[in-house]
């Protein structure tokens, strides 16, 4: 019993680990190729969500 719980944990914590890393990263290590991509896709969405 112990050591599933200390699966579920572990997975469950890398899980939160890089969601985490996927969305503070980009902030951390604030890049202006990256910031120059993220207002292009964001453009992309507004564009989207205006055709519908």
């Amino acid at each position: 019993m112990n050591n599933r719980v200390l699966v579920t944990f572990l997975l469950t914590f890398f899980i939160v680990a890089i969601f985490l890393g996927i969305a503070f990263l980009p902030k951390l290590f604030n890049k202006p190729i990256e910031n120059v991509n993220n207002s292009v896709v964001n453009e992309n969405i507004e564009k989207q969500v205006t055709d519908f």
